[in-house]
């Protein structure tokens, strides 16, 4: 009952016979089929003589390219120039916030000295704002 397939398949092919052949039978086309292509063809003709005529010259399908571009140069170009000019804000922005800081740092934070052995110590010192020079200040009213 367990047999496998291999050992009950047969190792010779057999060929068949080739006594028989097979002849292509072509009937003559009758009126009507002959009638019916022919109908067929001239109704292809005339569909494509119809689009040749209503197909636009060549002069004016480049000018409605032409109008069609123009959005699109316009949509990419206000793009690039929103991307630049932000670019431009952020370099200022951060070119003045980083020059205002180093400038800030230097100015009210004196240098450490340099201690050997001893831990170094933190000391937090209020913010000051600098009085402004005696000759720009504001007369006062009498």
């Amino acid at each position: 009952m367990s047999q496998n397939s291999e050992e009950s398949a047969p190792d010779r092919v057999v060929p068949l016979p080739t006594s028989a052949q097979v002849v292509p039978f072509e009937r003559p086309p009758s009126e009507l089929q002959k009638a019916i292509q022919q109908r067929a063809q001239e109704s292809l003709d005339r569909e494509r003589e119809r689009t040749l005529l209503h197909r636009a010259p060549p002069w004016r399908r480049a000018l409605v390219l032409a109008l069609a571009v123009i959005p699109v140069f316009l949509t990419f170009g206000a793009a690039i120039g929103f991307v630049g000019a932000l670019r431009q804000f952020n370099s200022a922005i951060f070119d003045s916030a980083v020059a205002g800081s180093s400038t800030d740092s230097q100015a009210t934070t004196p240098a450490p000295p340099s201690t050997g052995d001893q831990p170094e110590v933190v000391l937090i010192q209020p913010y000051a704002i600098p009085a402004p020079p005696a000759d720009t200040a504001v007369p006062q009213k009498r």
